[in-house]
């Protein structure tokens, strides 16, 4: 019998993870995160091939975040709870104009997968890809416009992409020092290898 859930509740596939709520990350020592918001954008099946056989493990892509610019993701191939401990180690604070939306347009390329960003006014919403909704969502951005171009079913480079550049770009153009990832590098059409 398939769980019954309410529409709003629903993720991006029906009762599948994908796009639902996991509620708040767990608490690291006396630090709790009671006003964040988790959300799985990618939960797929892995297969290893070994001398005891095909051994499979579940790769997830879990974002997180307070809706007040700071959010983060990560990547992992262990428990959901393993991939939030994760993500709270790796959050980064966005630059949000007038706490709405981002301060100027940006591009953002990552592999095969292209982003258009535009500001919008206010109450124009966020008109986007559905992963980056959610990453919006997640960081307090309210109001943008964004096209993804190229390969739209790369999660992870889209949201590797949308959550460097997004905080990254205005530093960059603005001169401010500011320090980057190990696994990000710049260059001069702002490609990411990871």
């Amino acid at each position: 019998m398939k769980e019954k859930l309410h529409p709003l509740e629903r993720g991006f596939a029906g009762v599948r993870v994908e796009g639902q709520k996991l509620g708040p990350p767990p608490p690291v020592g006396d630090i709790y995160f009671d006003d964040f918001q988790t959300y799985c954008l990618q939960l797929r099946r892995t297969t290893n091939m070994t001398s005891y056989g095909r051994q499979h493990t579940i790769s997830a892509l879990i974002i997180t975040g307070n809706g007040n610019g700071l959010g983060g993701y990560a990547i992992g191939k262990a428990g959901l709870k393993h991939h939030i401990r994760a993500v709270v180690n790796g959050m980064k604070m966005a630059s949000r104009k007038l706490n709405r939306t981002i301060y100027q347009d940006f591009y953002a390329e990552c592999r095969g997968t292209r982003i258009f960003a535009q500001r919008r006014p206010k109450d124009f919403g966020v008109v986007a890809h559905p992963r980056l909704v959610k990453i919006c969502e997640v960081l307090g951005i309210k109001d943008l416009e964004c096209k993804v171009m190229g390969s739209t079913r790369n999660y992870i480079a889209l949201t590797h992409a949308f959550f460097i550049d997004s905080q990254d770009d205005f530093y960059l153009k603005n001169g401010s020092a500011y320090c980057c990832d190990s696994i990000y590098s710049y260059s001069q059409e702002l490609q990411c290898d990871f």
